[in-house]
């Protein structure tokens, strides 16, 4: 099949998904989109996992929607590799792996994808899958913010500035518990 060819599945596949244009047809989407899923069309792939992933048109089929994200990540497909490193990071339809997660996540945002860096952040947080570092998830937060990405751009730029002022104030309340037992050691001398 020609590239031309593989692409009209996949953008015929897409606009009957999403109902672009036409009524939208879940059941004749998944057709058009595994014919060029088949070609190693990697958008494809991935618009065909999300319907197995939420059993749109197709039945529900994690395995599926797992295997289809995998071979698009291959073809480096930053959608995919977020939806996959969800899964891990939730372990929806496979054991629970946030150090999985994070590789995914990272790897993405390697291809500039702002919600994924927006999830490091997440991650350096709370110290899922690494340790926990206020000021890295200050850097990734902000470097979403800047992607200007409506899906995290704002988010990202309010976890920024919380996480600042949180940081500010835990550093002024341990300067002032500092000072005070160096008044009290100085006292007992």
């Amino acid at each position: 099949m020609s590239p031309a060819r593989q692409n009209s599945h996949w953008l015929l596949g897409t606009m009957l998904m999403e109902g672009r244009g036409v009524p939208p047809s879940p059941v004749e989407a998944a057709v058009h989109l595994q014919l060029a899923a088949d070609n190693r069309v990697p958008q494809a792939m991935h618009a065909l996992a999300l319907l197995y992933e939420y059993g749109s048109g197709v039945p529900q089929d994690l395995e599926k929607a797992i295997a289809l994200y995998e071979q698009a990540v291959e073809l480096h497909q930053a959608e995919s590799m977020f939806n996959l490193a969800l899964m891990y990071a939730s372990g929806r339809g496979v054991p629970l792996n946030y150090i999985a997660g994070r590789a995914l996540f990272e790897k993405a945002a390697q291809l500039e994808h702002a919600p994924s860096v927006y999830y490091i952040g997440v991650f350096k947080t709370y110290g899922y899958g690494c340790d926990v570092n206020y000021e890295q998830a200050i850097h990734w937060f902000e470097r979403a913010a800047h992607m200007d990405d409506s899906r995290v751009s704002r988010k990202a730029h309010e976890a920024a500035t919380e996480l600042r002022v949180l940081l500010e104030r835990a550093y002024k309340e341990n300067e002032e518990r500092l000072t005070v037992y160096r008044r009290r050691a100085m006292d007992e001398h």
